[in-house]
Order: structure tokens, then sequence, then C-alpha cells
């Protein structure tokens, strides 16, 4: 049984399983052969849904790390970013034994869905997974919801004048909150257009980016028969 780095499976053994149940459990049922590669080349339709803040949307020419645009709301993003993308398939394409769509690279975790159909959450890489059955020919709907964690809007807060006072600074430990400010206590409009709001701070100004959203390649791998 092979597993890829950090994969799970639930394994169920009959109360009363035969030598040849075994082995066909364990055992590959067919096997196949890469006749195609169809990559997921060109425009990317995003929408930005930031835990705080107003959702956005943009056109991505291709795919790209986030910690590397030019645009600050994307820079500095932690939320989810919901890609949308149609491809046209032939009858010929799915003649194929399994169509395998890969993601490539990706953080930190996605939620596939193809022809409005879920295709689950893939938290693992390699990020591939089989979706023959969701495929139909003509054209095909592709939705990438990838949702990464909160570090670089931490980092982003950063660059903005505080609205608080904190300790000495440890290095890699961090920093803590002084004390609570009075706009906290008081439950009043925050001063500053920071998002975040922490007691301990792990971050600071000079903080490297993490990579965010979908990479890619995006591929689709079709299989045939050996």
């Amino acid at each position: 049984m092979k597993l890829n780095p950090n994969q799970t499976l639930f394994v169920v053994f009959q109360e009363k399983a035969t030598d040849n149940d075994i082995l066909n459990g364990t055992r590959e049922k067919e096997k196949a052969i890469l006749s195609k590669t169809i990559k997921l080349r060109g425009e990317w339709n995003v929408t930005f849904i930031p835990k705080i803040g107003e959702t956005f949307k943009v056109k991505f020419d291709q795919l790209s790390d986030f910690k590397y645009h030019t645009d600050k709301r994307i820079m500095y993003f932690s939320g989810t970013a919901v890609y949308k993308k149609q491809i046209r398939l032939t009858s010929n394409d799915l003649k194929a034994e399994h169509i395998i769509l890969s993601l490539g690279e990706m953080d930190d975790i996605a939620k596939v869905v193809i022809n409005g159909k879920d295709a689950g959450v893939w938290w693992y890489p390699p990020y591939k997974k089989d979706i023959t059955d969701l495929l139909k020919e003509g054209q095909n709907d592709i939705c990438i919801e990838v949702t990464n964690n909160w570090a670089n809007c931490l980092i982003g807060d950063e660059q903005i004048p505080s609205d608080f006072e904190t300790g000495t600074d440890r290095g890699k430990s961090g920093r803590a909150l002084k004390a609570y400010p009075q706009w906290f206590t008081n439950d009043v409009k925050r001063p500053s257009n920071r998002k975040t709001f922490v007691t301990w701070f792990y971050y600071n100004i000079d903080s490297p980016l993490q990579s965010a959203g979908l990479r890619g390649p995006v591929e689709l791998y079709k299989y045939i028969k050996e």
C-alpha cells in the first residue's frame, strides 16, 4: 500500500477475508499509461474573499505567487481566493481511462469543484486527483478555492504604524502586547487601518512573506490502458 507524504487512509478489514480478497485489495486493478497532458494556461478569474475586509475580483493573465504581486491587497492577502476557468474537452479526450487533475504548487489548502460537483478538499502534496467522472464533453467549469493562513496579513499590518504598545522584542520569539489599548477596552472604532490584533507578535516589518495562492502549473493528465 503506497501513501504520499502526509496522506492518510482508513483501512477496513473484513471479519472473514480470503487470501484472494487481500491480494485484490492491495494490487492495482488496472495499469494505465500517460497519453496526453492538457495544460490549463491563460487567464483565470480570481475572486478574493478576505476574512476581514471587502471581496474584490482580479483577472490573472497567468498564475503567480501572491507574495510577488504589486497589488498590496494581494501581497498581504489572507483568506480564500476562488479561481475560475472554463475548458473545452472533446469526446476523444473523454475516451481516456483516467483523467487526473494536478494543481501543481499551492498554499495552503484547496476545495475543488468541477462542473458544480464537489471534488473534495486537497490539503497535502502532490495535489492530484482523478476527476474523470466529473468531466463532460464540451465546456467544463473549473473552480479552485484556495485558502492560505493569516501570516501575510499579520506582516502586512506591521507595515502600518501601530495603535498599541508592545514589550521588548525577543528576536525570533517575537514580542508581547504591553497592555490592551484604550480603543479596545472602550470598544470604539480602531484608529488605524490594521486588520488584525493579537497579544503576541511573531512577525515584524521585515519578516519574509509566505508563498500563497495557486501557482500551478494546473494540468490534466490523460491515461489510457496499457
